[in-house]
């Protein structure tokens, strides 16, 4: 998932921009898209800058899931596909529902790279959820893998 719309952020740096009501807004949705899909999650791994951190409270508190699952990591603020892929790849394998909030363009070049069906550019508060059969989070690139949902709405 890409984080919900920022502010601006005048008189603030990039990592410390805010949700904008814009951003509110689309999420609520994005969240109310969700919940018909019947999503669930074992750990939601977010960039610790506000805006992702914001997004991924919002999405957790409302769909009812615990806030214990919520972990933060700035290495994950403006990163790469690889980085991103190497978090999955630290994944225990017991874990079986993932979601990473994280930022363009490492976000959707992950979606992209893992299934380059879906779109190649994620807007804010985009998500795409992939459904894999594999054995452990290490062979997730290997995987046969299918789009089970693309939320882009606006």
């Amino acid at each position: 998932m890409r984080h919900a719309k920022a502010e601006e952020g005048f008189g603030k740096s990039d990592f410390e921009r805010d949700l904008h009501i814009k951003g509110h807004k689309r999420l609520v949705k994005a969240v109310d898209y969700c919940k018909h899909q019947g999503v669930g999650a074992d750990i939601v791994l977010a960039s610790a800058a506000h805006r992702t951190i914001q997004t991924a409270e919002i999405m957790i508190r409302d769909m009812g899931w615990s806030p214990d699952i919520l972990h933060l990591d700035k290495s994950l603020y403006l990163c790469s596909a690889d980085s991103i892929l190497d978090h999955l790849y630290t994944l225990d394998d017991s874990v079986q529902h993932a979601w990473i909030v994280g930022h363009n363009p490492g976000i959707s070049d992950v979606a992209y790279t893992l299934n380059p069906q879906v779109s190649h550019w994620l807007p804010t508060a985009g998500i795409v959820a992939l459904r894999f059969r594999a054995n452990s989070w290490q062979s997730v690139f290997d995987a046969k893998n299918k789009c089970w949902f693309t939320f882009l709405g606006k």
